[in-house]
């Protein structure tokens, strides 16, 4: 008989149904076990159901922090959008806050280890210093070694035992990270490749099957980066990705260019049997050019043009990227090189075909016709062997100034039906500040010389008295600003803007008034053209101004020229000279010194030649593309050749580091490194030093015995942090400089300057305790009202710097820095209802605090309360019949109030300025005393004077061209009381309307240039240029070329030869001995910036103070 036995409770059954009743249910020891394991089911449920709620409420909290924070970075980043260093940013309010917060916690592994490839973070700090700041040992540098690097919180001494520089170099040059790693410091694709460029070599009476069978020459030594690397790591690396859509300009180094060394020379002779031509090695130069540019077009980059290329970003989306030429820009020899045009020929524009002499303008396109005609003379040079500087090869090109070497853009981008003429827009830099400027400067200096008077001496002098404005925005000039030495074009800028009270009155009354009207009308010009954010009103009035321009300018030289016979400058002679014996020189090795000592005699006695002003160039002809540039492609600040021209200093900075045998790889290996450790310390935070940084001397102790003076003194320490954007104004709230005002009235009883202080203090505090409205101080409070506003201690507080927050015409965040010693003078809004100018001005003689306690029934606290204020001189408008504004064509001019006069001295809100304004001095009225005896109220190095007038320098910036004109568009809270300006416009500027933007009308006009292309007409010329017109054409030539030298030199192309402009750049070999003005960079940079916060020019401007 068969058994069944549960298996729980050991039960027995006979047969297998019973068994099975008693595990269904009647089992007390399964029932019980299975209630257990359902009963923990059901809590493993609960908890499982619980955790995934709590797991999906925080990601939902995650998530919602890490739009929180993409939003808060945004906001951070717009509030980035500033002028100012000295605006407190989000970085500083929140805490040091990584690059990668706004991502989450995906990207936290970032900083685990931010010092690879290097083993410690000592070394990474050690390197960073070595290979940024300033090649040369200064102060500037050894505060950077302790404070970045010996005092960093991670530096430790154990790391550098056994240190080679050698090796960490080594380290970093080999350093390539995963190029599909979004998250790398560096992709390993975006490093350097060297190759050699291969140019085709033609020969006179050299003939050949084909232009790929002609002798080629490779030039060894090209360093280049593809452009779709350079484009890939750009999107991903994490400082362009926080910040594209507000600073989308980067500037990254494609290629290194290296010299045609004499090997061509040599290669030519030994393949051709002769000596290469000055024509041939022009044209070698043209095709190495092209060549390069064909190379970093290569095949990928066109695939991505056309079909555009997959990047994945750093926030781990992918997107589809098409890179696009809008515009090129360049100087004008760079310019004509690419576009493959003659320098300075008939048709010098690569825009249109206008010749120098006409006024026509027809637009240049890059059609079927001129390609043809470039290929078609490429192929007689190398198959047929026909002579470069043959006549029938001009005539074929001449008339369209074309060389015979296509450019590479339209080899790439002709399929896209790119005209790429139209890229290479107008330059303001070169073609303007340095050009057209530059030129009309240096005329005006001729005729000053010719009139005499020591005319040029009081030029210079009235330059060395324009005080500096902003921080570095108008600089201290040079002694000599007429020899124009080591002058940038930012110095030339200032030149402009500060030309018309310096040239007032230099010439009689007649060339006074024509040369006022042309230096107002192209400060205006330049004014407008540089606006960061136009509308349709202010490109209508720069296309209105152009054309006053060409007026004025054409005006004043006909004018000069009937009085005065300009000639060259002493130093234009000299350099004329120094140019003939260079040329003597070469062509006369075996005499040199001979021919340029008997040059330099010849020019002696032929003197100075006469010279006229040039209106055939090309930087003239180019002032009316701005317009339909500006509409085309944006505002000019859009496509600068600033910041290229600002690269240049990186790659001297890299010269005197490398191998001078072998310069081009070691600049490549430099940058690489550079650009490597810049990545790198964008992904890190701040260092965090272990000891403060001092950030202001210690002041010295008040000499006793001395009279208090109102204003601070340069030496005496106020530090003063970061400024919040938000707020109006800022200034420190120490109470360590403190003024006892009775006592210092007592001292100061004779001084007319502080008559009727404490009433017109306390006039002003009650006024704004009251909560009136500002009206000049106008009101006068009885002395019982008076008694009511105490001052606690009967102290004021004296401060060193006040900042003014104000927003910009183009909705930027600016500031100024003002202080009693240096940038005084500010505006505020005019309070009278009828005011026809919509501002006043003053000048600040202190800034104070006082704690103020208000008594009385109108009280509303009885608790001190702060009060900030300003000790003011008051200007006022030119009383006399002088008139001003854009109408009149001259600067508004303001002067001080006599000091016995009501309302000369007065006390100021500083919420009611609006801004800083550069007041210069009207040098043709002189000096006064009459206006002010000796006061507190003036500084010593005045000697008790004031100038009887000042002018207000509405062009020192974009932002006072807009608040003298009227419609800016950040200028909300002055718009109405501005009208004035905008309604005061010259004739043209009320008739014109709004420009159309450059079409194809002009297109749709063109007429067929005539082209000698016929074959037969062009092989008969070449069969009489053997025989005729040799001599004739030789004078043509040397004239043709001096005309060249002169305008060369007049419009900004001085100590430019042709050699070097058909290699499109600096002679890197003279880098050595090329330095910038000022020696330290470091040092430079900073003296650029100007003075802010007590850091003045320099000893001497507080030496004027003597001992106050």
């Amino acid at each position: 008989m068969a058994v069944f036995e549960c298996v729980v409770c050991e039960a027995k059954f006979d047969t297998r149904k019973r068994l099975a009743n008693h595990s269904r249910g009647k089992c007390s020891k399964k029932r019980i076990k299975t209630t257990k394991v359902l009963l923990e089911k059901r809590r493993q449920d609960r908890e499982t159901q619980q955790a995934t709620k709590m797991r999906r409420l925080e990601d939902e909290a995650a998530m919602l922090r890490e739009h929180t924070a993409m939003r808060q970075h945004a906001e951070d980043l717009a509030e980035t959008t500033v002028n100012s260093p000295h605006f407190l940013t989000s970085r500083d309010q929140t805490g040091s806050r990584p690059w990668w917060s706004g991502f989450g916690g995906s990207l936290r592994t970032v900083q685990e280890k931010f010092f690879e490839p290097f083993l410690s973070a000592t070394t990474f700090r050690l390197m960073c210093w070595f290979y940024s700041g300033s090649n040369l040992k200064s102060l500037g540098e050894l505060d950077r070694l302790v404070n970045d690097v010996l005092l960093a919180e991670d530096f430790n001494q154990a790391d550098l035992q056994g240190f080679q520089a050698a090796k960490e170099v080594e380290r970093l040059d080999n350093y390539g990270a995963d190029p599909k790693d979004v998250q790398a410091s560096f992709s390993a694709g975006d490093g350097w490749n060297e190759t050699e460029v291969k140019i085709h070599l033609p020969a006179d009476g050299v003939s050949h099957a084909s232009v790929e069978e002609s002798p080629f020459f490779e030039v060894p030594g090209l360093y280049y980066r593809k452009f779709i690397e350079v484009i890939k790591n750009a999107c991903r690396e994490p400082f362009g990705s926080e910040r594209f859509h507000l600073t989308p300009f980067a500037a990254h180094h494609l290629a290194y260019i290296p010299k045609i060394t004499d090997a061509l020379h040599d290669f030519y002779e030994k393949t051709f049997g002769k000596a290469i031509t000055a024509e041939v090695l022009t044209h070698c130069r043209h095709e190495f050019m092209q060549a390069i540019w064909l190379l970093l077009m290569d095949d990928d980059f066109m695939h991505a043009y056309e079909f555009g290329v997959v990047i994945e970003f750093l926030d781990g989306i992918r997107r589809r990227v098409f890179p696009r030429f809008f515009t090129y820009s360049a100087d004008y020899p760079e310019k004509v090189l690419l576009a493959s045009l003659k320098f300075l020929a008939k048709c010098p524009c690569p825009w249109c075909y206008t010749a120098k002499e006409k006024i026509e303008r027809e637009i240049r396109k890059d059609d079927h016709s001129i390609q043809a005609t470039i290929n078609r003379v490429h192929q007689w040079i190398y198959v047929k062997g026909t002579n470069i500087a043959s006549v029938f090869v001009k005539r074929s090109l001449g008339p369209q100034s074309l060389n015979p070497t296509r450019s590479a853009f339209s080899t790439r981008l002709e399929r896209f039906g790119i005209n790429f003429y139209s890229l290479f827009v107008p330059d303001l830099l070169h073609e303007f500040e340095l050009g057209v400027w530059k030129a009309v400067f240096i005329h005006l200096l001729r005729v000053l010389h010719v009139h005499g008077d020591d005319a040029i001496q009081k030029l210079n002098r009235r330059f060395r008295q324009i005080p500096t404005f902003g921080r570095g925005t108008i600089r201290r000039f040079s002694n000599n600003a007429s020899a124009m030495k080591h002058l940038a074009a930012r110095d030339f800028e200032d030149l402009l803007q500060c030309a018309i009270p310096v040239f007032e009155n230099l010439l009689p009354s007649l060339y006074n008034e024509i040369i006022l009207d042309l230096l107002f009308e192209l400060a205006t010009w330049h004014g407008l053209a540089k606006l960061r954010m136009h509308t349709d009103t202010t490109l209508g009035f720069l296309d209105t101004s152009t054309t006053r321009l060409g007026r004025f300018l054409r005006h004043f030289v006909s004018e000069t020229e009937k009085e005065y016979v300009t000639r060259d400058l002493p130093s234009e002679e000299a350099a004329r000279s120094r140019r003939k014996a260079r040329k003597a020189a070469q062509a006369h090795q075996a005499s040199q010194t001979n021919s340029r000592n008997n040059l330099g005699q010849g020019q002696a006695q032929e003197g100075a030649k006469i010279r006229h002003f040039k209106f055939q160039t090309y930087k003239l002809h180019a002032l009316g593309d701005y317009v339909s540039t500006i509409q085309q492609f944006g505002t000019t600040d859009n496509y600068s050749t600033q910041p290229g021209e600002l690269e240049h200093r990186r790659t001297k900075k890299f010269y005197p580091k490398v191998s001078k045998a072998h310069y081009t790889s070691g600049i490549a290996k430099q940058q690489r490194r550079e650009r490597i450790l810049f990545r790198m310390t964008n992904g890190e935070a701040p260092p965090k030093s272990k000891k403060g940084k001092t950030v202001a001397q210690r002041a010295r102790p008040s000499l006793t015995g001395l009279p208090e003076n109102p204003m601070l003194r340069f030496d005496e320490s106020e530090p003063l942090p970061y400024s919040d954007p938000k707020d109006r104004y800022h200034m420190s709230t120490s109470n360590r400089y403190s003024l006892h005002v009775g006592q210092w009235l007592t001292q100061h009883s004779n001084n007319p300057a502080l008559m009727d202080f404490l009433p017109r203090l306390k006039d002003h505090l009650l006024g704004r305790l009251l909560r009136r409205q500002y009206d000049g101080d106008e009101t006068e409070f009885s002395p019982q009202e008076r008694n009511t506003a105490l001052l606690l201690g009967d102290r004021i507080y004296r401060h060193k710097v006040l900042r003014i927050n104000y927003t910009t015409y183009d909705l930027r965040r600016d500031q100024d820095s003002l202080n009693p010693r240096v940038h005084a003078d500010v505006m505020v809004l005019a309070r009278e209802n009828d005011a026809a100018h919509p501002y006043w001005y003053s000048r600040i003689l202190g800034v104070f605090h006082a704690m103020v306690v208000h008594t009385g029934e109108h009280a509303t606290s009885s608790e001190p309360e702060r009060m900030d204020f300003l000790w003011v001189r008051w200007f006022g408008l030119d009383p006399n019949t002088y008139r001003s504004g854009w109408k009149a064509k001259r600067l508004h001019r303001i002067g001080f109030i006599p000091h016995d006069a009501p309302g000369a001295f007065g006390f100021l809100d500083p919420k009611e300025i609006i801004c800083a304004v550069h007041l210069i001095p009207a040098f043709a009225y002189g000096h006064t005393d009459s206006l002010l005896p000796p006061s507190v109220a003036r500084p010593l190095h005045d000697n008790n004077e004031d100038w009887v007038f000042y002018y207000i320098n509405i062009f020192v910036d974009r932002d006072m061209v807009m608040r003298y004109r009227g419609g800016g568009v950040g200028h909300r809270s002055t718009r109405e009381a501005t009208q004035a300006f905008h309604d005061n416009r010259d004739a043209l500027d009320v008739r014109a309307p709004a420009p159309a933007s450059n079409g194809d009308e002009d297109e749709s006009e063109e007429e067929d240039i005539p082209m000698a292309d016929e074959q037969n007409d062009v092989e008969e010329d070449m069969e009489r240029e053997q025989h005729t017109g040799g001599e004739d054409q030789e004078a043509l030539d040397e004239e043709m070329e001096e005309e060249m030298e002169e305008e060369m030199e007049e419009f900004g192309y001085t100590g430019i030869e042709e050699g070097e402009l058909e290699d499109g750049g600096d002679d890197i070999e003279d880098l050595e001995n090329d330095e910038v003005p000022g020696g330290d960079e470091a040092d430079t940079v900073g003296d650029e910036l100007g003075p802010e916060d007590g850091e003045d020019d320099g000893p001497e401007e507080y030496d004027d103070y003597g001992e106050l």
